[in-house]
């Protein structure tokens, strides 16, 4: 569905909002897993077996185990994950390059630093840039950029000037003025 006449920055945050209501979050999580446990041990006690409670729940009987003793969800998150690719000589390059010219982002960066001879592009620039500016080593370029204030348009003339009051009028019409406009009308013969 594409809906006409809205901003796009409401329709884009309008879809990010609708898929964080739609996550579920680690204690809504843990509390759904918490009720499954709890209707399946009610199920039992009522004179189901485990595996006949399980399946009127609806979750498998291993998992309503697992969920009985950790009903946290586990991070997801790999054990290990990729290190950085760059070296330490371009990481000290590129923020030596900063320094010197803090206006420059890394799209002015990355053509400066492959003529130097490194193979970086324009996006791991950008990355290795980061790391600097959360730690506030290097300031960002938008913070660097003053603000232009709002130019009020050029005063333009009044529409009608006030004669000065040392100005005397010696006759009627010293003061008429006339804005004239020549029309040339075609007659069809």
């Amino acid at each position: 569905m594409q809906v006409f006449g809205l901003p796009g920055h409401i329709i884009r945050n309008a879809g990010r909002a609708s898929r964080l209501l739609g996550a579920k979050t680690p204690t809504i999580e843990a509390g759904r897993r918490r009720d499954a446990v709890a209707r399946w041990r009610r199920a039992m006690r009522d004179g189901l077996d485990a595996g006949q409670a399980a399946r009127a729940v609806g979750v498998p009987r291993s998992t309503l185990y697992r969920w009985e003793s950790a009903p946290e969800p586990k991070s997801r998150r790999p054990h290990r994950v990729r290190a950085n690719g760059w070296s330490p000589t371009l990481r000290a390059e590129v923020e030596r390059l900063r320094l010197d010219f803090p206006f420059w982002a890394k799209d002015k960066l990355g053509p400066v630093l492959r003529k130097a001879g490194f193979a970086v592009s324009n996006a791991t620039v950008g990355r290795i840039l980061k790391k600097p500016v959360e730690r506030g080593r290097v300031t960002p370029v938008p913070e660097l950029i003053r603000k232009a204030g709002r130019k009020s348009p050029p005063k333009t003339r009044p529409h009608a000037i006030r004669k000065p009051k040392d100005v005397c009028f010696e006759k009627p019409g010293d003061v008429i003025q006339i804005d004239t406009l020549a029309l040339t009308i075609a007659l069809a013969s």
